[in-house]
This record gives C-alpha cells, sequence and structure tokens, in this order.
C-alpha cells in the first residue's frame, strides 16, 4: 500500500474515532443531532465545547460535514497535482462542488482564481506551516485577489472548515510588496478553522464584508498565524468571533506592516485568548478599533502586543465594552483612547516604555476602568488623561517614570475621575499632578500610597471650574528624595476652590506641611504632616 493510500486511511480512521465524541455522552448521536438540527448547530456546539476548553473535531477533519457527505474527498483524485506549477484551481474547485469536504495531501497547489467553499464544505490539509518551515505541509500558492473565500451572493453558508493549511500570497518575498485577501468570510456562521497559516496578502483574514447583506456569526480560529500582512486580521461585520492561540506577525524577517488586529463597521463580541501579536520590523497598531458603525464587546485576554510604532492598541470610534486583560505589553508604543466608553484596561504588565511620553494616553472616551495594572519602565507619565471624562484608576503598581498619574484637559467639559488605592513609587517628578482647567470637575484621589517621589506626592494647579469638587483623603505620601521640592501635597493656585483635603499622612516628607494656596471654600483637616 503506498503511502498516500496509508494518509487517507489514518484520516478515515481519525474520524471514525471521533464520531461519538462530547455530543454523545449527551444520550444523541452527532448523526442523529445533524438529522434533526442540521449542520449548523453541530459547527455551534462545536464552538461552545471550545469555549468550554474542549475541541470536537479531529485534526485533520470536520465530522459535522463527514456525517453528511462521507469522506472527505482527496483533491488529486479530481486531478489536483500539489507540484507548485500546475494550475490546481479547477481541480481543487471541483472537488469542493462534487463532496464538499476536501483533503489536500502534502504539496504546494499553485491557484490563480478564488476557491470558494461551500455550506458543510471546507479544506483540510496534512498540515500546516509558517515562515521558518516553507517547504513542510500543504500550502495553497494563490496569485488570485482573494485566495479562498467562504460563502458568496446573498446567502448564507454554515459549519464551513478551513484545517492545517498554508495560504500565500504567489511571489511574496519577506520585506515585499502586498495585495488581495488570504481568507475572506463573506457570508458564512458557525464556521471554524484550525492550524492556519496566511502569509504575504493586503489583508491576512478578512471576516465580512461591506457590501455583504448579513453579519457574519460565530467563527472560531485554533492557533492561527499569520504574517507579511499589512493587516492580519480585519473584523468588518462580523460577530462571536473567538481567536484561540497564534502568532500574528513575522517572526522572520520584514518589513514594518500595518495592523495586527483591526476592527471595524459592524461587530460585536469579537475575542482572543492567548494571541501573540508581534512584528519584527514592527506594526503600526498591534489592536485598532476605528470607523465604527456599531462596534462593542472586544476583548483580549492573555494576550502579547509587541513593537508597536504608532499605538500598541487605539480606539478612535464609538466602540462600548472594550477590554484588554491579564496581557503582556512590550510594545514601546502607548494604549491610545480618543473615543468610545466602557472600556478596561485590567491586569496587564506594561514594560519597555523608557523616555517615551505616555503608556496609556486618553485624549477622548469616557467611563474608563485602568485597574490592577504593573507598569514598570520609565516614561514620562504612566497615565495621562486629558479630555476623557469618568476614569477609574485604581489597584495598579507604577513605578518610576517622571509622574505617576496626570490628568490635564485642553477643552471641554471633563472629569468625574477617580484615582484611589494606586502604589505610585519612584517617580522623577511628581506621584499625581492635576492641571485643571474650567470643565475639570470632581476628582477624587484617595487611599494612595505615594513613595519616592522627587517634587511633590500630589500636585492640583491650574484655573480649575468656579467649584472645583476635588476630594484629596486618605492618602499616604512620602519621600527620602532631598534631590527636589519633596513636598506632600500642594495646592499652587487660589482659582483652585471648593475641595476637600483631609485624613492625609505626609509626615514623612522633607517639606511635610500641605502647601494649601487655594480658595477660601474648602476644608482641610485632620492631616497628619
Amino acid at each position: 500500500m503506498d503511502e498516500q493510500k496509508e494518509r487517507e486511511q489514518d484520516l478515515q480512521a481519525a474520524i471514525s474515532d471521533n464520531e461519538t465524541a462530547p455530543v454523545q455522552e449527551k444520550g444523541i448521536s452527532r448523526r442523529q443531532l445533524l438529522k434533526t438540527a442540521g449542520a449548523a448547530a453541530i459547527a455551534g456546539a462545536g464552538l461552545m465545547a471550545l469555549k468550554s476548553g474542549e475541541w470536537p473535531f479531529p485534526a485533520r477533519s470536520a465530522d459535522a460535514a463527514e456525517e453528511t457527505h462521507g469522506c472527505c474527498c482527496n483533491a488529486k483524485d479530481y486531478g489536483a497535482v500539489g507540484d507548485g506549477v500546475t494550475d490546481d484551481t479547477a481541480a481543487i474547485q471541483s472537488a469542493l462542488d462534487s463532496c464538499r469536504m476536501v483533503y489536500l495531501p502534502s504539496g504546494r497547489y499553485k491557484t490563480t482564481a478564488t476557491l470558494y467553499i461551500p455550506s458543510n464544505g471546507g479544506l483540510v490539509g496534512e498540515a500546516s506551516s509558517n515562515w521558518d518551515f516553507p517547504t513542510y505541509g500543504t500550502w495553497i500558492v494563490s496569485s488570485a485577489s482573494i485566495a479562498i473565500q467562504v460563502g458568496s451572493g446573498t446567502g448564507f453558508i454554515s459549519a464551513a472548515v478551513l484545517d492545517r493549511l498554508a495560504v500565500k500570497r504567489a511571489g511574496f518575498t519577506n520585506g515585499g510588496a502586498v495585495t488581495g485577501t488570504g481568507i475572506l468570510y463573506y457570508s458564512a456562521y458557525y464556521s471554524s478553522s484550525r492550524d492556519l497559516y496566511v502569509e504575504g496578502f493586503g489583508t491576512g483574514i478578512q471576516l465580512g464584508s461591506d457590501d455583504t447583506p448579513h453579519k457574519g456569526l460565530g467563527f472560531t480560529f485554533v492557533n492561527t498565524n499569520i504574517a507579511g500582512c499589512d493587516i492580519c486580521i480585519h473584523a468588518r461585520k462580523a460577530a462571536d468571533v473567538s481567536f484561540y492561540g497564534g502568532r500574528i506577525g513575522m517572526n522572520g524577517n520584514d518589513t514594518a506592516r500595518g495592523t495586527g488586529l483591526k476592527v471595524t463597521g459592524m461587530c460585536d463580541s469579537i475575542s482572543a485568548y492567548r494571541l501573540i501579536i508581534a512584528n519584527n520590523n514592527g506594526f503600526s497598531r498591534c489592536v485598532q478599533i476605528t470607523d465604527c458603525t456599531s462596534i462593542f464587546w472586544v476583548s483580549l485576554l492573555d494576550c502579547d502586543l509587541e513593537t508597536a510604532t504608532v499605538a500598541a492598541f487605539e480606539c478612535d470610534t464609538n466602540a462600548t465594552f472594550v477590554r484588554i486583560d491579564n496581557s503582556w505589553v512590550g510594545s514601546p508604543s502607548p494604549f491610545v483612547v480618543s473615543a468610545g466608553g466602557r472600556i478596561i484596561f485590567s491586569r496587564n504588565t506594561f514594560a519597555n516604555h523608557d523616555g517615551k511620553d505616555s503608556v496609556i494616553r486618553l485624549t477622548g472616551g469616557s467611563h474608563i476602568e485602568i485597574n490592577n495594572n504593573d507598569f514598570l519602565t520609565n516614561p514620562q507619565k504612566h497615565i495621562d488623561i486629558a479630555n476623557a471624562s469618568s476614569v477609574k484608576i485604581a489597584g495598579n503598581n507604577i513605578i518610576g517614570g517622571g509622574t505617576g498619574i496626570r490628568i490635564a484637559p485642553t477643552s471641554g467639559a471633563s472629569g468625574g475621575h477617580i484615582i484611589s488605592n494606586n502604589e505610585i513609587s519612584g517617580a522623577n517628578d511628581n506621584g499625581i499632578s492635576i492641571i485643571a482647567n474650567q470643565g475639570l470637575s470632581k476628582v477624587t484621589i484617595e487611599g494612595n500610597h505615594i513613595v519616592q517621589f522627587k517634587n511633590t506626592g500630589i500636585l492640583i494647579d491650574g484655573s480649575g471650574p468656579a467649584k472645583c469638587g476635588y476630594s484629596v483623603t486618605g492618602n499616604v505620601i512620602s519621600t527620602s528624595n532631598v534631590s527636589g521640592v519633596g513636598r506632600g501635597i500642594s495646592i499652587t493656585n487660589p482659582a483652585i476652590d471648593y475641595y476637600l483635603i483631609t485624613g492625609n499622612d505626609t509626615s514623612s516628607c522633607p517639606l511635610p506641611a500641605i502647601n494649601d494656596a487655594g480658595g477660601s471654600h474648602k476644608v482641610v483637616a485632620n492631616n497628619l504632616s
């Protein structure tokens, strides 16, 4: 028996072994479920199982489609060669049209037109590869403007699968120009992929299109690797999208590229878990949310954001419910928010910002939370708030730099900020600095521990509104640094009025007394100085 027949038998065995996986344990076989609920239900069950930590599909098949159409057909039985020279487009498309689920043995399949994936169908390779192993596995090398498209026209397709494939733009070399789209999910729902590698396109994977009549729904990607693309992942019209693992950006030699993950248009529930977004020669932006029609619920958990030159994260549109949690931010460029609301940065570690202007910069937006993060390097300002409103900064560990937290609005009404229970140490200027304008009101600074600063623990300056409504309570402020001012709390301008300073401990500062040069409407009492 030749090697190819052995592979096909192995594939059939893998499918058979998984025929009674998770749903069988619930008293119904996959075959029965398919007959009663259709292939879309199978794919939906797969999505939910994956979110619970289980992957219900074997590595080289999609058993939902197999239940309906029999074993994957081999593209070579339809005339595909896989030698990198012969045009295999017609053969692969014929296989897809005939039996839907198509197996592509290891090889390089040259294509010159778009491959269209039908419902309950897909392409399953021998193995995917990447920049390190360019001759291993199943490669589709395409010169088409769109290499692979899932769905077309006005109807939906469902339960499409792309597994263990590498998709490359024909003629691409590292650092070279890029065009076209690798994989377009045009009109699809409850579709999945595993072990994909996409290289050398203008857009690597695109979810939805401006001209599709439907929002794509229920995409699951496991171990997705994309390199050498100007936009690696672009979500434009999609919902319930999950990425689990992989790397976005070239690990080898390349030129600077545009964006790792871009979200625009109409999207909701876009999530990434343990995704590395890093390009050796830099992205402009690791994550960008922009041009919003309706965007909500975008989340990154346990991710790695590296090498951005403009912004590690940027939101300049009215997106809501955005969260980056428990991630490593090694990019020297900041998080930037100029619009949007209900944005949360929590439990992240920020590094590699020495000498930069800021780590997090808020020039707009509202109801933003920055909590329980570690800021480890030495920028001019760790957290810099301009015209945002209702920002809560709590429980952060802020080490070094010029100023720990700075609020300095430039226009309009802002305020409603809470700065509480932060550890701020080693600031080369001020721990917390408020430079008020006439629109900044209602700022609460409470329960912070500010140590080893050079000039002032808490500085409040500027013009301020007629009634500031500032509250500075319960902070412990100390420093042994005598190279600067060394004062615990300072209110420097009579225009700052209507404020409360109580219950603070500044006794361990070179200048322990509170400098109170503010207005006459105030309570300054019960401080230990």
